[in-house]
């Protein structure tokens, strides 16, 4: 035994992938001491309210990402295998899987909606949770979203519904179920990430990331599920299988992420011009035909069951217009500029300002791609995605939550990759950095 111990301890050299790893995961296990210190300090909220958890917490993501952004500039990747990248991130993930969220309480939106529909067959897109008031796990539920309806993609409320209903009224099993689902579904991008690159610097960026890992196998957000399908049309779109089963497969599978999450929705004029300039002409005329019914019975067969009017989006127009304590940094921006020229409602023109910046120039560059002959390559089309993701997220969005930044991040791992541009890197390094920052205004 002892023998063992020193032989592992020989392997973990300072400065190597596994000592690095090593490090990441203790810390992880810190997240298991957070119940038991809310206990102590008498923090009965779900999200963490106590002030000296919340400074531990904060050291906690500084160190992460600073260990997270030290390892992609020193570790030799030639000499790292993909097997214990992967290894590690899924140790990272199944560390992280029995801890209940620390940072938001969305799971348990999650939950109470998706038990409107399988509970009690209503439509979450019209009533709100609070109208089961007498449900068995309502106090356990509420939270301050349960008097507002949905906003999420029909395809997530089945995704919702089918573990609630399997789950009932057991909220233990309604929490790991949903957990469990988010961690899977975080391990198939990592997979899905090394099949699109086959780059292990990309493979590490994605699945050591400490937002990527929070967000999705901690605090659980439901934006896994959206990216697992967008790179899924990823992988489809870039197979060397160059025919139209992989196109209008990928076409489809772009559209099955917008039923998550209507972000996405962003990406698909590039899509389809890429995909158009790639077929030969022959082959155009049936993508066009299968894509177009494909995109119809994708749009209306999953709203069938909610469809009440067009009001059943009217939560969702609200969120887009939502203020909050933290925003994005075009609409920030805008605030203090406004406000130095004490110009009447800074507040209100500025998001005016910034959205109408972003409508035009994200027309402009779908308008470029349309002459743009290199967008058939694969790095040029993740040039259109990354800009006009970066876009929405700068200028369009009026409150902002950390968690957004994961789709982003994803799509610049993949075109780090894919081109093996290694200046986007610190991109990403800080994109994390100011994601995980922005809890000390959140919380």
């Amino acid at each position: 035994m002892i023998n063992r111990i020193n032989l592992l301890v020989r392997k973990v050299k300072v400065g190597s992938l596994t000592f690095y790893g090593v490090i990441t995961e203790i810390i992880y296990l810190l997240f298991f001491l957070v119940e038991p210190l809310k206990g102590l300090l008498g923090d009965n909220f779900r999200e963490v309210t106590s002030d000296r958890i919340f400074v531990i917490l904060f050291v906690v993501f500084l160190t992460l990402t600073f260990i997270y952004i030290k390892v992609t500039r020193v570790i030799d990747f030639q000499k790292v295998k993909f097997k214990h990248i992967v290894l590690f991130s899924l140790l990272f993930n199944l560390t992280l899987l029995p801890i209940r969220p620390v940072m938001s309480s969305d799971l348990y939106t999650y939950i109470s909606r998706s038990r409107v529909y399988s509970e009690y067959h209503a439509n979450p897109y019209t009533v709100p949770y609070n109208s089961f008031s007498e449900d068995v796990l309502y106090q356990q539920l509420v939270t301050r979203w349960s008097t507002y309806t949905a906003i999420y993609g029909p395809l997530f409320i089945f995704f919702g519904s089918l573990i609630t209903l399997i789950a009932q009224n057991n909220l233990f099993l309604n929490i790991y179920i949903f957990k469990l689902f988010f961690v899977i579904m975080n391990i198939a991008n990592i997979f899905l990430i090394k099949k699109i690159t086959n780059d292990k610097k990309a493979v590490l960026l994605y699945s050591w990331n400490p937002l990527i890992t929070l967000e999705f196998a901690l605090n659980a957000h439901n934006d896994v599920l959206m990216i697992s399908f967008f790179l899924v049309g990823v992988l489809f779109l870039f197979s060397k299988k160059r025919n139209i089963f992989t196109y209008t497969s990928s076409w489809l599978f772009f559209f099955t992420s917008v039923l998550v999450k209507l972000f996405t929705v962003i990406f698909i004029p590039f899509i389809f011009i890429h995909i158009i300039r790639k077929l030969p002409n022959k082959s155009k005329f049936i993508f066009l035909i299968i894509a177009f019914f494909g995109s119809v019975v994708l749009l209306i067969m999953p709203f069938i069951p909610f469809w009440d009017g067009w009001r059943i989006f009217s939560r969702l127009f609200e969120v887009v217009q939502m203020e909050g304590y933290v925003t994005t940094v075009g609409i920030l921006t805008l605030f203090f500029f406004l406000a130095m020229l004490r110009v009447p409602n800074p507040s209100v023109l500025s998001k005016v300002i910034s959205k109408s910046f972003f409508y035009i120039s994200y027309t402009i560059i779908v308008v470029k791609s349309v002459f743009d002959r290199n967008i058939v390559q694969e790095n040029r089309l993740l040039w259109y995605l990354a800009i006009s993701a970066s876009l929405f997220y700068i200028f369009f969005i009026s409150r902002f939550f950390p968690w957004y930044f994961t789709t982003l991040i994803t799509i610049y791992v993949i075109y780090v990759g894919i081109t093996k541009n290694n200046s986007l890197i610190a991109l990403i390094h800080g994109m994390t950095l100011y994601a995980l920052s922005t809890y000390i205004i959140l919380r």
